[in-house]
């Protein structure tokens, strides 16, 4: 690619343009070849040193060669980087290897790859540039929409279904029976879960992640979800579009997330809990009451994070007072 390429992806304002050079990736500052374009975020050095002739960050560096100020550069890199990736990876050949468990009802729709060990149950059907890895197992009645990539090791049990552009990372398990239980004298009683779990287009799930199916309906996750590694979402919770579950986190039975919400790392929200739309949960919080929409908390249990803030200084200032 060169400059105009970049910006063409990009955008931002360009400073000292010049469009003689190729630019073949993506690298740190003191990594950068002359090929590779680097980005800045906020820790700036007082003085640049790199080989490479492209920097894009926010505001102006002393810099010889050509600069791109985006008011965005994270989100630039990530448009650049998947630019390099699609170029390196544009080729898609249909691929099923010998060595899979596909029933006769299920429907392919090709192109698709399919690698070793995989197993593929009763009436599913896999859309089109769909990748499935090694040693995936894949239930009846799971339905997988078009170019969605399921890394070794994903499970999922009988009647998931998964949007298109969708991302499910090694060790997921997708549509396992719920923790629901009921005392029966001295013993407990298995309550059967027969709901489905729905998640739509342009999700990701994270390495190790369980998502359990409902109990009598659905398990859903919104569009444009992303779930990280490690974390439960149980039977019934909802997830709504674009929400954030950072690692860690445990979502109760039945709860409610609404969409645009950001659930930080190590979060645990109590069952029938609703989280509302565009709220901000910080790390570490225990949500035990619903959670108005807007909202920004922190502790346990969560209230709003000024106030969790001002409680925290009250009580160490009288802890202090008493030694």
């Amino acid at each position: 690619m060169n400059l105009n390429d970049i910006h063409n992806i990009i955008g931002g304002e360009i400073i000292n343009k010049d469009n003689s050079s190729q630019f073949t990736g993506i690298k740190p500052l003191d990594l950068a070849s002359e090929n590779d374009v680097v980005f800045l975020f906020s820790k700036i050095p007082n003085a640049i040193e790199t080989r490479s002739k492209l920097i894009v960050t926010k505001k102006k560096v002393p810099f010889d060669y050509t600069q791109i100020l985006h008011s965005k550069p994270r989100l630039a890199m990530a448009k650049l980087l998947e630019a390099f990736y699609l170029i390196q990876n544009n080729q898609f050949s249909h691929s099923i290897n010998q060595m899979v468990s596909i029933d006769a009802s299920s429907v392919l729709n090709n192109p698709v790859n399919i690698h070793a060990f995989v197993h593929i149950g009763k009436n599913c059907t896999i859309g089109k540039n769909t990748v499935i890895h090694s040693n995936v197992s894949i239930g009846d009645n799971c339905h997988i929409g078009e170019n969605c990539i399921l890394y070794p090791n994903v499970t999922l049990y009988n009647n998931v279904e998964i949007g298109n552009n969708a991302i499910i990372h090694s060790g997921a398990v997708i549509g396992a029976d719920g923790f629901g239980f009921e005392k029966n004298d001295d013993h407990w009683h298995k309550i059967p879960h027969i709901g489905k779990v729905m998640i739509g287009d342009n999700v990701e799930v994270g390495s190790n992640t369980s998502i359990d199916r409902g109990c009598l309906t659905e398990t859903k996750i919104g569009h444009g979800v992303k779930i990280d590694n490690l974390v439960q979402l149980a039977h019934n919770s909802t997830v709504g579009d674009h929400a954030v579950i950072a690692a860690g986190s445990l979502i109760g039975g039945s709860a409610t997330i609404g969409s645009e919400c950001i659930i930080a790392g190590d979060v645990s929200i109590k069952d029938n809990i609703t989280v509302g739309d565009r709220s901000v949960v910080l790390g570490k919080s225990g949500v035990t009451k619903d959670i108005p929409s807007g909202s920004y908390v922190s502790g346990f249990p969560a209230m709003n994070h000024k106030e969790n803030i001002k409680r925290d200084a009250f009580l160490n200032r009288l802890f202090k007072s008493n030694d």
